[in-house]
Protein backbone atom coordinates (compact mmCIF):
# COMPACT_ATOMS: atom_id res chain seq x y z
CA UNK A 1 0.00 0.00 0.00
CA UNK A 2 1.42 3.41 -0.86
CA UNK A 3 2.46 5.49 2.10
CA UNK A 4 0.51 8.56 3.13
CA UNK A 5 1.91 11.88 1.94
CA UNK A 6 4.08 13.66 4.44
CA UNK A 7 3.15 17.18 5.60
CA UNK A 8 4.06 19.76 3.01
CA UNK A 9 4.61 17.11 0.34
CA UNK A 10 2.76 17.61 -2.94
CA UNK A 11 2.19 14.37 -4.83
CA UNK A 12 1.49 14.26 -8.55
CA UNK A 13 -2.01 13.14 -9.47
CA UNK A 14 -1.96 9.30 -9.54
CA UNK A 15 -2.35 7.82 -12.99
CA UNK A 16 -5.14 5.48 -11.85
CA UNK A 17 -7.14 8.19 -10.05
CA UNK A 18 -10.06 9.65 -12.05
CA UNK A 19 -9.88 13.35 -12.68
CA UNK A 20 -13.62 13.72 -12.03
CA UNK A 21 -14.80 13.01 -8.51
CA UNK A 22 -17.89 10.77 -8.59
CA UNK A 23 -21.26 12.45 -8.57
CA UNK A 24 -24.26 10.56 -7.22
CA UNK A 25 -27.71 12.03 -6.72
CA UNK A 26 -26.64 15.37 -8.16
CA UNK A 27 -23.96 15.93 -5.48
CA UNK A 28 -20.25 15.25 -5.25
CA UNK A 29 -19.35 12.54 -2.79
CA UNK A 30 -17.23 13.35 0.21
CA UNK A 31 -14.61 11.08 1.75
CA UNK A 32 -13.12 10.75 5.20
CA UNK A 33 -9.53 9.47 5.65
CA UNK A 34 -8.88 6.60 8.07
CA UNK A 35 -5.95 6.24 10.35
CA UNK A 36 -4.47 3.55 8.08
CA UNK A 37 -4.37 5.93 5.13
CA UNK A 38 -7.46 4.67 3.35
CA UNK A 39 -10.38 6.81 2.27
CA UNK A 40 -13.94 5.76 2.82
CA UNK A 41 -17.09 7.28 1.38
CA UNK A 42 -19.14 9.45 3.70
CA UNK A 43 -22.39 8.23 5.27
CA UNK A 44 -24.36 9.95 2.49
CA UNK A 45 -22.30 8.17 -0.14
CA UNK A 46 -22.93 4.81 1.55
CA UNK A 47 -26.64 5.56 1.64
CA UNK A 48 -26.50 6.02 -2.13
CA UNK A 49 -25.05 2.50 -2.45
CA UNK A 50 -21.48 3.66 -3.12
CA UNK A 51 -18.55 1.95 -1.44
CA UNK A 52 -14.82 1.48 -1.80
CA UNK A 53 -15.47 -1.93 -3.36
CA UNK A 54 -17.27 -0.23 -6.24
CA UNK A 55 -14.31 2.11 -6.77
CA UNK A 56 -11.01 0.25 -6.27
CA UNK A 57 -8.98 3.41 -6.81
CA UNK A 58 -10.18 4.58 -3.36
CA UNK A 59 -8.47 1.71 -1.56
CA UNK A 60 -4.97 3.17 -1.37
CA UNK A 61 -3.64 6.17 0.50
CA UNK A 62 -1.97 7.75 -2.54
CA UNK A 63 -3.69 10.82 -3.79
CA UNK A 64 -5.99 11.24 -0.79
CA UNK A 65 -5.05 14.89 -0.45
CA UNK A 66 -5.54 15.42 -4.17
CA UNK A 67 -8.90 13.63 -3.98
CA UNK A 68 -10.07 15.88 -1.15
CA UNK A 69 -9.09 18.93 -3.19
CA UNK A 70 -10.87 17.56 -6.24
CA UNK A 71 -14.07 16.92 -4.26
CA UNK A 72 -14.03 20.52 -3.01
CA UNK A 73 -13.53 21.77 -6.58
CA UNK A 74 -16.39 19.59 -7.74
CA UNK A 75 -18.72 21.02 -5.10
CA UNK A 76 -17.85 24.58 -6.05
CA UNK A 77 -18.34 23.86 -9.75
CA UNK A 78 -21.89 22.47 -9.21
CA UNK A 79 -21.45 19.47 -11.56
CA UNK A 80 -24.07 18.39 -14.05
CA UNK A 81 -26.56 15.98 -12.56
CA UNK A 82 -26.77 12.45 -13.93
CA UNK A 83 -29.70 11.58 -16.15
CA UNK A 84 -31.06 9.16 -13.53
CA UNK A 85 -31.88 11.98 -11.10
CA UNK A 86 -34.30 14.90 -11.66
CA UNK A 87 -32.50 18.02 -12.85
CA UNK A 88 -33.23 21.59 -11.82
CA UNK A 89 -33.87 23.26 -15.15
CA UNK A 90 -33.90 26.99 -15.63
CA UNK A 91 -37.41 26.80 -17.07
CA UNK A 92 -38.70 25.15 -13.89
CA UNK A 93 -37.05 27.72 -11.68
CA UNK A 94 -38.26 30.60 -13.83
CA UNK A 95 -41.82 29.31 -13.77
CA UNK A 96 -41.66 29.10 -10.00
CA UNK A 97 -40.07 32.48 -9.42
CA UNK A 98 -42.34 34.39 -11.79
CA UNK A 99 -45.57 33.21 -10.14
CA UNK A 100 -47.26 34.82 -7.17
CA UNK A 101 -46.80 33.33 -3.69
CA UNK A 102 -49.61 30.88 -2.82
CA UNK A 103 -51.12 33.10 -0.07
CA UNK A 104 -51.43 35.95 -2.58
CA UNK A 105 -53.04 33.63 -5.12
CA UNK A 106 -55.48 32.42 -2.44
CA UNK A 107 -56.38 36.02 -1.58
CA UNK A 108 -57.05 36.85 -5.24
CA UNK A 109 -59.21 33.74 -5.62
CA UNK A 110 -61.15 34.64 -2.44
CA UNK A 111 -61.77 38.14 -3.82
CA UNK A 112 -63.00 36.74 -7.12
CA UNK A 113 -65.30 34.35 -5.25
CA UNK A 114 -66.80 37.26 -3.31
CA UNK A 115 -67.55 39.17 -6.52
CA UNK A 116 -69.14 36.10 -8.12
CA UNK A 117 -71.25 35.39 -5.06
CA UNK A 118 -72.76 38.88 -4.92
CA UNK A 119 -73.30 39.47 -8.62
CA UNK A 120 -77.03 39.08 -7.99
CA UNK A 121 -77.72 41.97 -5.56
CA UNK A 122 -80.34 39.93 -3.72
CA UNK A 123 -77.95 37.04 -2.99
CA UNK A 124 -77.87 36.11 0.69
CA UNK A 125 -76.22 33.37 2.73
CA UNK A 126 -78.40 31.15 4.89
CA UNK A 127 -77.86 30.96 8.68
CA UNK A 128 -76.57 27.42 8.24
CA UNK A 129 -73.95 28.59 5.74
CA UNK A 130 -72.81 31.31 8.11
CA UNK A 131 -72.56 28.81 10.96
CA UNK A 132 -70.56 26.20 9.04
CA UNK A 133 -68.35 28.29 6.78
CA UNK A 134 -66.42 30.05 9.54
CA UNK A 135 -65.23 26.91 11.41
CA UNK A 136 -64.17 25.26 8.14
CA UNK A 137 -62.09 28.30 7.17
CA UNK A 138 -60.59 28.43 10.67
CA UNK A 139 -59.59 24.75 10.49
CA UNK A 140 -57.78 25.42 7.23
CA UNK A 141 -55.95 28.37 8.76
CA UNK A 142 -54.82 26.23 11.70
CA UNK A 143 -53.45 23.55 9.36
CA UNK A 144 -51.44 26.12 7.41
CA UNK A 145 -50.18 27.71 10.63
CA UNK A 146 -49.11 24.30 11.92
CA UNK A 147 -47.01 23.73 8.80
CA UNK A 148 -45.38 27.14 9.12
CA UNK A 149 -44.59 26.50 12.79
CA UNK A 150 -43.04 23.13 11.97
CA UNK A 151 -40.81 24.76 9.35
CA UNK A 152 -39.82 27.46 11.82
CA UNK A 153 -38.89 24.91 14.47
CA UNK A 154 -36.78 23.05 11.91
CA UNK A 155 -35.05 26.36 11.06
CA UNK A 156 -35.62 26.00 7.34
CA UNK A 157 -37.02 28.46 4.82
CA UNK A 158 -40.75 29.03 4.55
CA UNK A 159 -40.38 31.04 1.34
CA UNK A 160 -42.39 29.13 -1.29
CA UNK A 161 -40.64 30.96 -4.10
CA UNK A 162 -37.21 29.49 -3.24
CA UNK A 163 -37.54 25.82 -2.25
CA UNK A 164 -33.92 25.26 -3.28
CA UNK A 165 -32.94 27.11 -0.10
CA UNK A 166 -34.47 24.38 2.06
CA UNK A 167 -31.82 23.32 4.57
CA UNK A 168 -33.57 20.20 5.87
CA UNK A 169 -36.37 17.89 4.80
CA UNK A 170 -39.22 18.32 7.29
CA UNK A 171 -41.21 15.10 7.84
CA UNK A 172 -42.53 15.60 11.37
CA UNK A 173 -45.72 17.05 12.78
CA UNK A 174 -48.43 17.74 10.23
CA UNK A 175 -45.98 16.80 7.45
CA UNK A 176 -46.46 13.16 8.43
CA UNK A 177 -50.00 13.41 7.04
CA UNK A 178 -49.45 15.67 4.03
CA UNK A 179 -46.42 16.80 2.05
CA UNK A 180 -48.09 20.18 1.49
CA UNK A 181 -50.09 21.04 4.61
CA UNK A 182 -49.82 24.79 4.09
CA UNK A 183 -51.37 24.58 0.63
CA UNK A 184 -53.93 22.08 1.89
CA UNK A 185 -54.87 24.55 4.61
CA UNK A 186 -55.39 27.30 2.04
CA UNK A 187 -57.70 25.07 0.00
CA UNK A 188 -59.75 24.24 3.12
CA UNK A 189 -59.92 27.92 4.05
CA UNK A 190 -61.24 28.76 0.59
CA UNK A 191 -63.76 25.92 0.91
CA UNK A 192 -65.02 27.46 4.14
CA UNK A 193 -65.24 30.84 2.41
CA UNK A 194 -67.25 29.25 -0.41
CA UNK A 195 -69.68 27.75 2.12
CA UNK A 196 -70.03 31.10 3.86
CA UNK A 197 -70.88 32.96 0.62
CA UNK A 198 -74.24 32.75 -1.15
CA UNK A 199 -74.49 29.72 -3.42
CA UNK A 200 -73.04 30.63 -6.83
CA UNK A 201 -70.12 29.96 -9.15
CA UNK A 202 -67.93 30.90 -6.17
CA UNK A 203 -67.85 27.19 -5.27
CA UNK A 204 -65.39 26.75 -8.15
CA UNK A 205 -62.81 28.83 -6.31
CA UNK A 206 -61.22 26.08 -4.15
CA UNK A 207 -60.71 23.55 -6.99
CA UNK A 208 -59.38 26.25 -9.31
CA UNK A 209 -56.86 27.27 -6.64
CA UNK A 210 -55.89 23.64 -6.02
CA UNK A 211 -55.26 23.03 -9.73
CA UNK A 212 -53.19 26.20 -10.03
CA UNK A 213 -51.05 25.34 -6.99
CA UNK A 214 -50.63 21.76 -8.14
CA UNK A 215 -49.22 22.66 -11.55
CA UNK A 216 -47.39 25.91 -10.87
CA UNK A 217 -46.14 25.41 -7.30
CA UNK A 218 -46.18 21.84 -6.04
CA UNK A 219 -44.80 20.03 -9.10
CA UNK A 220 -41.82 22.42 -9.51
CA UNK A 221 -41.16 22.18 -5.76
CA UNK A 222 -41.12 18.39 -5.94
CA UNK A 223 -38.60 18.39 -8.77
CA UNK A 224 -36.32 20.71 -6.83
CA UNK A 225 -36.62 18.83 -3.53
CA UNK A 226 -35.91 15.54 -5.31
CA UNK A 227 -32.73 17.08 -6.72
CA UNK A 228 -31.67 18.46 -3.33
CA UNK A 229 -32.50 15.49 -1.09
CA UNK A 230 -32.44 12.57 -3.53
CA UNK A 231 -33.37 9.18 -2.06
CA UNK A 232 -34.39 10.75 1.25
CA UNK A 233 -37.17 12.69 -0.46
CA UNK A 234 -38.24 9.71 -2.57
CA UNK A 235 -38.64 7.66 0.62
CA UNK A 236 -40.66 10.45 2.20
CA UNK A 237 -43.02 10.50 -0.79
CA UNK A 238 -43.91 6.87 -0.08
CA UNK A 239 -44.93 7.74 3.49
CA UNK A 240 -46.95 10.94 3.03
CA UNK A 241 -49.45 11.91 0.34
CA UNK A 242 -49.15 15.04 -1.77
CA UNK A 243 -52.38 16.46 -0.37
CA UNK A 244 -54.05 14.23 2.22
Amino acid sequence: MPSRPTPGCVRPWPADLPRQAPVIGGRCLSYRPRSDGQALPSARARDQGFSASSAPWLAGGAGITALDNRVRECRRAAPTQPASMPAISHSHMSALQLKLPPPVVAALVALAMWHLAYLPPEAQSTPLQLAIGGPIALAGGLISASGILTFWLARTTINPMHPERTSSLVTTGVFRLSRNPMYLGLVITLAGWAVHLPLSAAVLGPPVFALYIHHFQILPEERILASVFGVEYENYKTKARRWL
